[in-house]
């Protein structure tokens, strides 16, 4: 209750991490959404309107790289609003903000009539154990 944003405050920090490492990108307008990020001598292509990026880490975690950072300056759009709502605070409220009912002690569990599931067998295997490891 007492963050405030629209995000939680790990994925802002991330965020702002991000937004440090995209002072070296230098995103070119490509039209339609589509941006040509340079980040040393290696370059992404964008698409704020996809949602994606070369390097796939926004679509892999939800979270603005930082070529898409970049972007978001050009553009003069705010990162936060880009944020895969999996993050916002009002989700993870939704999430965890009802009660975890505590289980009772396992004597107090009911029995059911199923079938018994034994442990596996156990053989010894033949010779002497091995004690170095094998290259």
């Amino acid at each position: 209750k007492k963050w405030t944003g629209k995000i939680c405050p790990k994925i802002r920090k991330k965020l702002e991490k991000n937004a440090e490492l995209s002072g070296n990108c230098f995103p070119r307008d490509a039209g339609n959404g589509i941006y040509h990020v340079q980040s040393g001598p290696n370059s992404y292509i964008v698409d704020i309107i996809g949602r994606t990026c070369d390097c796939k880490s926004w679509g892999l975690s939800g979270i603005l790289c930082p070529h898409a950072i970049a972007v978001c300056r050009a553009e003069r759009i705010d990162p936060e609003e880009l944020v895969h709502k999996c993050y916002t605070i009002e989700t993870y409220l939704k999430a965890y903000g009802h009660n975890i009912m505590p289980l009772r002690d396992r004597t107090h569990w009911d029995k059911l009539n199923g079938m018994y599931i034994h442990p596996p067998l156990f053989t010894k295997v033949m010779g002497r154990p091995a004690t170095k490891r094998r290259k």
